[in-house]
């Protein structure tokens, strides 16, 4: 009974973590051929789309190396590689912050209304990739996937997702910390912590509102 609750609580995990809305990695400055690349993910034609995320992902565009996280992470078009999938969602995480701007831009008569939406919808599509990716994370490190099986890793990452605004963190967080005493929670809360200081652009621009008066 116990195994088959556990069994039926992960797959419930990955559902919860895993559901994105469609055209979710849509970003305002991708060219056409990242729009074709999209397009072919959706119709299903992924040796259309691969190389050329792929070559995107490699120039460092963070929406690619997450779709391409999500296809290694579950089979679509690629053998399925836990290992690769991490990598990928680990690298667009990386490059985040470099699409976040030092002075988030403020309403202003100097803005051309177009510049202000783009700006607006830049910042929200970086507001969901993060909590899913960092979500995502969490699920993979809990069940050992792409990752040595690692609770407190998996905690922190959840602490992490939920600081973001995911829906589900704090109850998937709350079933990893069934398995995790009173010290590896603190230890898992101190890396959270260790994580926001060595990434101070998530937390103030992810986190605030980024919106006009």
């Amino acid at each position: 009974m116990i195994r088959i609750t556990v069994r039926l609580i992960c797959i419930a995990l990955s559902a919860a973590v895993f559901a994105v809305p469609a055209l979710a990695y849509d970003i305002p400055e991708a060219t056409l051929e990242f729009h074709r690349a999209q397009t072919a993910v959706e119709e299903g034609n992924y040796g259309k789309a691969i190389p050329i995320l792929l070559k995107f992902a490699d120039g460092g565009n963070a929406s690619s190396q997450w779709i391409l996280g999500d296809l290694y992470k579950n089979g679509t078009g690629v053998a399925q590689d836990m290992e690769i999938a991490a990598m990928w969602y680990q690298k667009a995480l990386s490059e985040v912050p470099a699409k976040i701007p030092d002075n988030p831009p403020e309403p202003a008569e100097a803005w051309n209304k177009d510049d202000w939406a783009i700006a607006v919808s830049g910042l929200g599509k970086l507001r969901t990739m993060v909590p899913v990716i960092t979500a995502t994370l969490g699920a993979m490190r809990f069940k050992g996937q792409g990752f040595a099986k690692d609770p407190i890793e998996a905690y922190k990452w959840f602490e992490l997702a939920k600081s973001f605004g995911h829906p589900k963190a704090s109850v998937l967080q709350e079933f990893v910390a069934q398995s995790l005493d009173d010290r590896e929670i603190a230890e898992a809360e101190n890396r959270a912590e260790a994580w926001r200081k060595d990434h101070a652009k998530f937390n103030e621009t992810i986190v605030s509102d980024f919106l006009p008066n």
